[in-house]
C-alpha cells in the first residue's frame, strides 16, 4: 500500500504504518530550520514543518497533477488517504535555502519541504542577512570606548576599533584622539575668559567671556568687578585705587604714621586695639585708629587696667601672659606689668595675634569657602575660621547654597554650553558657526528644522510608579528596576528644572504606523520651566535634538519612536518598541545624567490626533543595559563629589545595588540590563523655532 503525509490546514497529519512516524519528520526538519538562525534565539516557537507527500505516485496516479489553487482541497481529503485513495503531492510555498530578513525584526526560514517560516527576534534585536542580532550601537556613529576610537556599522549591529589613541600617546574624546593638555574639570583664566578642560582632558573649553559679561576672571570663574573703575579705597593702611579689574595701591599712609579711612590718610586718634579707662569702664580703639568705642564695665571681679584691659584685681595681668597692643606683641612680667616684646608686627609686613606676629592671609571679616565650609577670616586677618558645613549643598562665595548639578560636569542649554560649579554657568560657543551638542561645542554638517507653533511638551520625567510600568520580559507584571533611584530625587533642585528642560514631542505618521520624536528643548525664559506645559509656556528646540553631522541637507532627530499603533477612536496609542533607542535624563541626586533606553516605546493615550495633538498621558518604558548606567557614572567628574574619586566609587557601588538588572535584551540566557518606566504628561506648549 502506498501512503503519503500531509500537514493540513488544522495540522492534521495522516500516515500509515510503512511511513516514518510524523513527529519524528518534524523534528528533524524543525531542528533543520532553526540551525539557520543566529544563537540569539527567536522569541516565538517555530511553526510545524509543512510534510511534502512521501509516497512515490504512479504514473497512472488520479492526482498525480493538482493545481495550486486545489492545494486547500487536498489537504482536506487527506483524511480519505487512510482508505487507500491515493493524493496528489502539493507545491511548496517557497524554495529552500538560506535564511533571510522578513523585515527589520523577523527572519524568513524555508525548509526543506518548501514551508515558509517567520521567527521573531528577541527585544532589541534587529534581522541582518538573515540572524537575529543586538543593537549596540547608533548606526554609522563613531564614538570613544576607552582609549579607542570605535565606528558603529550601518546596521548598528556591531562596532569596530578604528583608531587606538593610547598606542599614540593620546587619549579619546568626541570620537577623535587627541593628547592631554590639562586635567579633566579643572579652570583657569586666559585673560578674562574662563576656561574649563574637558572631561577627558583634551581641551580648554570656554565657560565664558567675563569682561563680555561685566565681571572679571579669577581662577577660571567669572565674579562681579569688585570696584568702579578710578575709585578710591582702603586695604589695610595703603590707598588703593580701582583699575575696573582690582585694586592698585597707591599710597602707604603707614610711612606717615597715619592710616587710611575713605580712600585717603588720616592722623590716628589711637592705636587700634588700644585699651583705656573711663571711670571704671573700658573702651577699646576701634579701627582705623580714628575712634574709641562705647565704654562698657568689666566682668565682676575684674578692673579696668589701662592700655590692657579687664584684668583680675588688683593685678594689671598675670605673669607669663601674652597678648597684643595693636601689631606690637606683649608680655605680662612677674610684677603683673605688659610691656612690648619683640619687633612691631608692622616692620614686617605681619599682625600681631596671640601675641606673636603671623602674615595676613585674608581680609578681616571677609567670607570664603573651604572644602564645601563656609569660612570667615578672623578679626587678625591670620587665618580662615570654619563656618558651616554646606554638606549636600554647595558652598558659594562664603553661604551655603541648593545644588542643582554635580560640580565640573557639561550640559547643553539651548545652543549654549553650560558648566556646573555647584550652579550651571552659560557661556556661548566660541566660534560663531558652533552650537552645543553632548556637552561640547560642534559645527553641525546638516541644517535642523524644529517646528513651529504649538506642539505638546512635557518638562519633568519622572519615574513611575510601578503599578504603571510596562510587562517587559511578558512574565504578565509590571518593570521598573531603575526606579529605586528615585530615593535620589531632590525636589527644586532638579538639573532639568535649573537649565529649564523640556521634552517636545513632535507627532506624525498614521494611526496604523505613527512616529513620534523627543526633542529637548528650552523653556523661554527658563524661570518659566515650571509653567510648562501650558498656555504661558514658550519653548526653544535645542540644536542637541538632532545628529548635527548626518549626512544630507536636513538634520535627522537624535530619538524617534516608531511603529505600534493609534486608535483613532480613544487615543490610545503605543509606540515604539524593538530597536529604538532614545536618551532620557535621569536625576540622581543632583547629577545630571542621560542614558539610553532601549526598546523604547510610549504607551497612553493621545489627546486629539496626530496632525494635531493636544496633549499625551501615560508612561515612557524601555531597559537601560547596566554597563550603559556604569558609563553614565564613569563620565561624572570626581570634583561632582565632595570627597571626590572615593566618594563617587562609593555612590556608584550604592547604585548598584540598589539596581538589579531583570531583564535579558540581547537572549544569551543572562540579564544585564535594567527595566524602566516614567511618567509622561505632555500638553500644549508654543515652540519658537531653534535655539541660538
Amino acid at each position: 500500500m502506498r501512503c503519503s503525509l500531509f500537514l493540513a490546514m488544522a495540522a492534521t497529519v495522516v500516515g500509515c504504518a510503512e511511513a516514518a512516524p510524523p513527529a519524528a519528520v518534524d523534528a528533524a526538519k524543525s531542528e533543520t530550520a532553526l540551525e539557520t538562525v543566529a544563537d540569539t534565539g527567536p522569541q516565538v516557537p517555530a511553526a510545524p514543518d509543512v510534510l511534502d507527500a512521501a509516497d512515490e505516485a504512479a504514473p497512472n496516479d488520479a492526482t498525480a497533477d493538482v493545481p495550486p489553487d486545489a492545494a486547500v482541497e487536498v489537504a482536506q481529503d487527506a483524511k480519505g488517504d487512510a482508505d487507500g485513495s491515493a493524493v496528489a503531492d502539493v507545491d511548496p510555498a517557497c524554495l529552500p535555502g538560506p535564511a533571510t530578513c522578513a523585515n527589520a525584526t523577523s527572519v524568513a526560514v524555508c525548509g526543506s519541504d518548501g514551508v515558509l517560516q517567520t521567527l521573531l527576534c528577541g527585544s532589541a534585536q534587529l534581522c541582518v542577512a538573515g540572524k537575529c542580532k543586538l543593537q549596540l550601537c547608533k548606526p554609522s556613529v563613531s564614538t570613544c570606548d576607552g582609549d579607542k576610537v570605535v565606528a558603529c556599522d550601518a546596521s548598528g549591529t556591531a562596532a569596530q576599533v578604528v583608531k587606538d589613541c593610547a598606542a599614540l600617546g593620546q587619549l579619546c574624546e568626541n570620537a577623535a584622539c587627541a593628547p592631554k593638555v590639562c586635567d579633566g574639570g579643572s579652570k583657569h583664566c586666559t585673560g578674562e575668559v574662563a576656561e574649563v578642560c574637558s572631561p577627558q582632558g583634551t581641551a580648554w573649553l570656554t565657560v565664558a567671556d567675563c569682561a563680555a559679561n561685566g565681571a572679571v576672571c579669577k581662577l577660571g570663574v567669572c565674579v562681579p568687578i569688585p570696584c568702579a573703575n578710578g575709585g578710591l579705597g582702603c586695604e589695610g593702611d595703603a590707598v588703593v585705587q580701582c583699575s575696573g579689574k582690582d585694586w592698585q595701591a597707591v599710597q602707604d599712609c603707614g610711612a606717615k604714621q597715619e592710616v587710611c579711612a575713605a580712600g585717603k590718610c588720616q592722623k590716628t586718634l589711637c592705636n587700634v586695639g588700644d585699651f583705656d579707662c573711663v571711670g571704671g569702664l573700658y573702651t577699646t580703639c576701634e579701627a582705623p585708629g580714628l575712634s574709641w568705642s562705647l565704654p562698657l564695665a568689666c566682668p565682676t571681679n575684674t578692673a579696668c587696667a589701662p592700655g590692657i584691659g579687664c584684668l583680675p584685681a588688683p593685678g594689671y595681668c598675670q605673669p607669663d601672659d601674652s597678648g597684643c597692643k595693636g601689631t606690637q606683641p606683649m608680655v605680662c612680667d612677674a610684677a603683673g606689668t605688659a610691656s612690648p616684646t619683640g619687633d612691631d608686627c608692622a616692620k614686617s609686613g605681619q599682625v600681631c595675634s596671640g601675641g606673636g606676629c603671623k602674615p595676613k592671609l585674608c581680609k578681616p571679616g571677609a567670607l570664603g569657602c573651604q572644602d564645601n565650609h563656609a569660612v570667615a577670616c578672623n578679626d587678625a586677618g591670620t587665618d580662615w575660621l570654619l563656618g558651616q558645613d554646606c554638606g549636600a549643598q554647595t558652598c558659594s562665595d562664603g553661604v551655603c547654597k541648593t545644588k542643582v548639578c554635580g560640580q565640573g560636569q557639561t550640559a547643553c542649554a539651548g545652543a549654549a554650553l553650560a558648566l556646573c560649579s555647584g550652579a550651571w554657568q552659560l557661556s556661548a560657543c566660541p566660534k560663531a558657526e558652533e552650537v552645543c551638542s553632548g556637552g561640547a561645542c560642534v559645527a553641525p554638517n546638516c541644517k535642523p528644522e524644529p517646528p513651529k507653533g504649538p506642539v505638546t511638551a512635557f518638562a519633568a520625567l519622572a519615574y513611575a510608579p510601578l503599578a504603571a510600568a510596562c510587562d517587559l520580559n511578558d512574565d504578565k507584571k509590571p518593570d521598573s528596576a531603575l526606579g529605586a533611584l528615585a530615593q535620589f530625587n531632590q525636589a527644586g533642585a532638579s538639573a532639568q528644572a535649573a537649565l529649564g528642560k523640556v521634552r517636545v514631542l513632535l507627532w506624525s505618521g498614521s494611526p496604523q504606523a505613527p512616529e513620534v520624536a523627543l526633542l529637548p528643548a528650552l523653556a523661554t525664559p527658563t524661570g518659566s520651566w515650571a509653567s510648562c506645559p501650558g498656555p504661558a509656556c514658550s519653548v526653544l528646540v535645542e540644536p542637541d535634538a538632532y545628529e548635527l553631522q548626518a549626512a544630507g541637507p536636513m538634520c535627522p532627530a537624535k530619538a524617534a519612536l516608531a511603529g505600534g499603533s493609534i486608535d483613532p477612536g480613544t487615543g490610545v496609542a503605543s509606540v515604539g518598541g524593538a530597536g529604538a533607542v532614545v536618551t532620557v535624563p535621569l536625576q540622581a541626586g543632583v547629577l545630571a545624567l542621560e542614558v539610553p533606553l532601549f526598546a523604547a516605546r510610549l504607551v497612553g493615550k493621545l489627546s486629539g490626533n496626530l496632525a494635531a495633538p493636544k496633549g499625551f498621558e501615560g508612561v515612557l518604558c524601555g531597559a537601560v543595559p547596566h554597563d550603559a548606567l556604569a558609563a553614565a557614572f564613569d563620565q561624572i567628574p570626581d570634583a561632582a563629589f565632595a570627597g571626590g574619586n572615593a566618594a563617587k566609587l562609593q555612590f556608584a557601588k550604592l547604585v548598584a545595588n540598589l539596581v538589579q538588572p531583570d531583564l535579558d535584551l540581547d537572549g544569551d540566557g543572562k540579564k544585564e540590563s535594567l527595566s524602566a518606566a516614567f511618567t509622561v504628561s505632555a500638553g500644549l506648549v508654543t515652540s519658537l523655532g531653534l535655539a541660538k
